[in-house]
């Protein structure tokens, strides 16, 4: 299967849910003279999505494993290693106008966005539940957040499995090949949103091990955008590493956090931190 292809499958695979199956234009026959949706996606599971092109002549067919895939509300995760000793009751369900609200009004994140990524909230306290995934969309945990209606602490975070506590989100159809790297789960939203890939580095650090699995993963450069108050440590972090890097990743002067910007204001801002 050549690799533009299975690039493509990979992006449609992510807009099916586990359990179903949906139709679309096959990208390695493109449907025939009348581009008719002769492709189905099946997905078993997070981590599986069977392929099959239904045109006699194409008959592209497989599987797609570790491919990135969202979990639905109400979904759970088995283990509870927790950082903060507060145990995650692993029940939730749909968001609700408050929090659908908050995200569309102050940070202009989209319903489908949120939906997209698997947002919920956490049964009994309606806390945000944002699922904490690797770059091939393996869980490595829970990061939960209250509104500002809600009491408590204003993020907590549960880790299922040791190693890289960082968040991918991925973006929706076509996109750059820049890579942005963030503080916060609601800014990498917000870029992901604007068509970029992102990382939320769940606070300014970068240790060697996030950077090593971020240039496995990155095509091109890589924009470092922290928040105003962590510009010196943004500027210090890409020259620490530009022995590894080669330059390519660049620190991302911001007044505000991305998640405050509009998609176009992003757009803009990324493609001139990573186009020279």
């Amino acid at each position: 299967m050549d690799d533009g292809v299975l690039s493509q499958l990979r992006m449609l695979s992510e807009e099916v849910p586990v359990g179903s199956t949906s139709g679309f234009v096959c990208p390695a026959c493109g449907g025939g003279s009348t581009g008719e949706s002769s492709l189905r996606l099946t997905r078993l599971e997070p981590g599986l999505c069977l392929y099959k092109c239904h045109r006699a002549s194409c008959g592209a067919s497989g599987s797609i494993r570790g491919a990135y895939c969202f979990a639905s509300a109400g979904s759970s995760i088995r283990e509870t290693v927790l950082d903060s000793g507060q145990v995650y009751s692993n029940d939730t369900h749909r968001l609700g106008k408050e929090w659908l609200s908050e995200l569309r009004q102050r940070y202009r994140i989209s319903e489908h966005e949120a939906a997209r990524h698997g947002w919920a909230e956490e049964a009994g306290t309606g806390r945000l539940v944002v699922y904490i995934r690797g770059p091939q969309g393996d869980v490595r945990g829970v990061h939960t957040r209250a509104g500002p209606w809600q009491t408590g602490p204003k993020s907590r975070d549960y880790r299922t499995v040791a190693g890289n506590w960082a968040a991918w989100f991925r973006a929706a159809g076509a996109q750059s090949n820049a890579l942005v790297l963030v503080e916060d789960v609601l800014s990498a939203a917000k870029v992901a949103q604007s068509g970029f890939d992102c990382v939320s580095l769940m606070g300014t650090s970068l240790s060697l091990d996030k950077l090593r699995e971020i240039l496995r993963e990155a095509s091109g450069n890589i924009a470092l955008a922290l928040d105003r108050d962590a510009t010196n440590i943004a500027c210090d972090i890409c020259s620490r590493y530009s022995f590894l890097t080669g330059g390519r990743l660049r620190p991302l002067i911001i007044r505000k956090d991305l998640k405050y910007h509009t998609e176009e204001e992003i757009q803009s801002m990324v493609q001139e931190c990573c186009s020279s």
